[in-house]
């Protein structure tokens, strides 16, 4: 299904509800070297350095001005004041919490086909989701998840914490070396101290961006871990440390954000991963049905 393109007051015209940071991630692939070095410095600062001058941002990238305004203009905006004018809109969506979102959308449930307008929404940021991955990535990220000889490390936030779960009880299934961090904050460094470059942080973070987890995740890139960021589509501050990042739309006509679009994302790595590494993950899925009946049979209490 394609979604007609929705015209902004940013000048940009090429997709519905995308981001900045959307449109960045979709044109990875088709960048120049030069303006590939803009986009680096962007997403590594985003979005405040997009808001400073064009000859600073041309500076700290270490380009020409000509090259910023190509790269801008690949990203479908008008100039350089039209890219400002939309990082300046998402900075007031970034910060938006239930309370201050209650006067954005009717909430009212006897609205119009009010489930129906609901799921419209949801469809939307999945197709979203899943459209703009550059599959170099999805694919990078899937034979990482697929080599047991990476340690796998998962992390999530107040919300996202049950993502994180989530796909650490399927991982656990498919593969050996996957742990969850659990428990207060305080505890994180004891997890700390095991990762270095041969581990790998999946870690999720959205908006009103949790401080210990960006702290953690910023001291885990520190010691050489390689970090895949699942986040919205303004980004956790942790995309400038983070080695994959996955954006999952979450605005949807309510006070909450919704994580269906993120879900879609960590389900479909687990799909691809069951798909494609099926001759080895059957014998372990075999055994560990086995392990269970087994279990449950010794825990039965005595007749």
């Amino acid at each position: 299904m394609n979604l007609p393109a929705r015209p902004d007051a940013t000048g940009a015209e090429k997709e519905p509800l995308l981001t900045v940071a959307d449109r960045v991630h979709k044109l990875l692939d088709r960048l120049t070297p030069a303006e590939h070095k803009a986009a680096r410095v962007l997403l590594d600062n985003y979005p405040l350095i997009g808001l400073e001058s064009l000859g600073k941002v041309a500076a700290r990238a270490k380009v020409s001005h000509p090259t910023v305004l190509r790269f801008v203009n690949k990203l479908g905006y008008d100039g350089y004041p039209a890219f400002q004018s939309a990082l300046r809109t998402e900075l007031k969506s970034r910060l938006q919490s239930p309370l201050s979102k209650k006067t954005k959308h009717d909430l009212r449930g006897d609205a119009p086909d009010f489930l129906q307008n609901f799921a419209d929404a949801i469809c939307s940021n999945v197709q979203q989701g899943i459209g703009s991955l550059p599959r170099q990535q999805f694919e990078s990220v899937l034979a990482m998840l697929a080599d047991p000889s990476q340690s796998i490390y998962l992390l999530g936030g107040r919300i996202t914490d049950a993502i994180a779960q989530y796909f650490y009880m399927h991982l656990r299934v498919l593969r050996s070396g996957v742990n969850q961090i659990t428990g207060p904050s305080i505890s994180w460094p004891d997890y700390l101290v095991d990762l270095d470059s041969t581990k790998r942080l999946i870690v999720f973070d959205v908006r009103r961006y949790q401080p210990d987890v960006i702290q953690f995740a910023q001291e885990a890139a520190r010691r050489d871990c390689h970090v895949v960021l699942f986040t919205d589509q303004w980004l956790s501050p942790i995309a400038s440390v983070a080695k994959d990042v996955f954006i999952a739309h979450i605005d949807v006509p309510s006070n909450w954000d919704s994580m269906s679009a993120m879900m879609a994302q960590v389900e479909a790595l687990i799909a691809a991963l069951n798909y494609r590494d099926w001759p080895r993950l059957e014998p372990r899925m075999q055994e560990h049905e086995a392990v269970r009946m087994h279990y449950q049979q010794i825990m039965k209490p005595p007749s």
